[in-house]
C-alpha cells in the first residue's frame, strides 16, 4: 500500500514539473526572417513571449534572428 501512495506522488510530482515548463514564459521573443539568394525576404518564423509560434512563406538558409527581451 506505501508503495501505492509513492507511485501516486512521484506522477503527481511529475504532472506538477512538466506543467510549470510548459506555463513558463520565454525570457525573450524570437523573429527568424528569411531571404532568398537575391536578398529578399520569402519567410519569417516567430515565437512569442507567451510560448506561441506564426511562421509564413518559405524557410531557406538564409536567415536573420532577432530579438527582444519579454516583461517577465
Amino acid at each position: 500500500m506505501k508503495g501505492k501512495f509513492l507511485y501516486v506522488g512521484a506522477a503527481i510530482l511529475s504532472l506538477a514539473m512538466i506543467s510549470s515548463a510548459v506555463i513558463a514564459k520565454r525570457s525573450s521573443d524570437l523573429e527568424i526572417v528569411y531571404y532568398d539568394q537575391k536578398g529578399q525576404e520569402v519567410g519569417g518564423k516567430y515565437y512569442s513571449c507567451f510560448g506561441s509560434v506564426s511562421q509564413w512563406g518559405t524557410v531557406t538558409a538564409n536567415a536573420q534572428k532577432f530579438s527582444s527581451p519579454c516583461d517577465l
